[in-house]
């Protein structure tokens, strides 16, 4: 009999069981042996195990014999897409689980010969996938293209860290989901290593602050500068109170900041300068009145 071999590769499709299930599912092999027949792709002169991995396990530490079943696939891809579909059978995925399952199933169906639908728009494509999905899963398009955020997300976790990528999907790690999707807007993701959970978290909160401060500075170039400008610097500030003057001179200073990013020139560093004059003025002017 050929030996299994086992491709961390496609391992990595499989969820885990819990320390309970492979508890409950030791003893019953032992007592009763391995009934179920072990799934195998014949490659060449190899056994590749597609299903079955835990059993194999357990028949392997206890000397059981087991049976095995060939199945014929052309790829390795062909492989992947039967076991996140065999997967996706399973009752006892978490809800977790299964939406990561369902936006794995979306990236591979996308990736193939048009999805669903051989049509030569990429639009079209992605929008006739999502929508079979969700009929297929009863749950919108909304959900799966979520579904999809939280599956690459996970798996950009799971390229440096695979532990923690697996303690997320087995509930011993609580995330949003909203939050880990945050990862995937990150700058320089390429080049991080997630070392643990703490670390995973502290990524996502800097993520969000480098998001906030960029959408508020896009909200603040859409302002009209010329008259904000000219609130800024004319007598209509006496008007207001000093936090909204201080706001305005946020706003403006803000604004030369991207300025001075996008067009590196003078005017642009004279601009940011004199922002930073009036904010000053503002701030020791206050001193000054609270010393009277």
């Amino acid at each position: 009999m050929k030996k299994i071999r086992i491709i961390q590769e496609l391992k990595e499709h499989i969820v885990p069981l819990s320390k309970e299930e492979y508890h409950l599912l030791s003893e019953s092999i032992i007592s009763e042996g391995c009934r179920e027949a072990l799934l195998v792709w014949e490659k060449d002169d190899d056994l590749i195990l597609i299903d079955g991995h835990n059993r194999y396990q357990i028949c392997t530490d206890h000397n059981i014999k087991y049976k095995t079943k060939k199945m014929i696939f052309s790829s390795i891809e062909d492989v992947k897409f039967w076991m996140l579909n065999n997967q996706l059978g399973r009752r006892n995925l978490n809800p977790d689980q299964l939406s990561y399952y369902r936006g794995l199933k979306y990236c591979f169906t996308k990736k193939s010969r048009g999805g669903y639908a051989n049509v030569e728009s990429k639009g079209q494509i992605e929008l006739s996938t999502s929508k079979l999905l969700s009929k297929e899963f009863n749950v919108s398009e909304s959900t799966i293209k979520r579904d999809e955020k939280y599956t690459m997300a996970l798996n950009l976790i799971g390229d440096t860290n695979p532990k923690l990528k697996l303690q997320i999907l087995m509930g011993e790690i609580r995330m949003k989901k909203s939050d880990l999707a945050v990862l995937l807007q990150a700058q320089s993701v390429d080049d991080w290593i997630i070392v643990n959970e703490s670390d995973l978290r502290h990524k996502i909160k800097i993520t969000k602050e480098d998001l906030e401060r960029k959408k508020s500075i896009s909200e603040f170039d859409k302002i009209d500068t010329s008259s904000s400008y000219e609130l800024v610097n004319g007598v209509d500030t006496l008007f207001l109170d000093q936090d909204s003057r201080l706001n305005l001179i946020k706003g403006k200073i803000l604004s030369a900041v991207n300025s001075l990013i996008k067009n590196r020139d003078k005017n642009s560093l004279k601009l940011l300068k004199k922002q930073i004059n009036k904010l000053e003025l503002e701030i020791l002017h206050t001193k000054e009145l609270k010393k009277h």
